[in-house]
């Protein structure tokens, strides 16, 4: 098992290092692409510490808990 590895990992560096950096990135990108676009996020609102404090104080239980450390 060990020596498969070893040969496994010595194609896999050959063939990375017979192509240019930019070709290995772009290649990794479209390898992993999918992994990192599966989810989107959104923040509704977005305040400053203090405008959030202002806004919620004690009925924003994370802030709470933020503060309260």
């Amino acid at each position: 098992m060990l020596y498969e590895s070893f040969i496994l990992n010595e194609v896999n560096l050959s063939k990375a290092m017979s192509i240019s950096y930019e070709e290995l990135k772009e290649e990794h990108i479209q390898d992993y692409q999918h992994l990192f676009k599966r989810v989107e996020f959104s923040l509704e609102e977005v305040l400053d510490t203090d405008e959030r404090v202002k806004k919620y104080s004690a009925s924003d239980l994370e802030m709470i808990e933020a503060v309260d450390g």
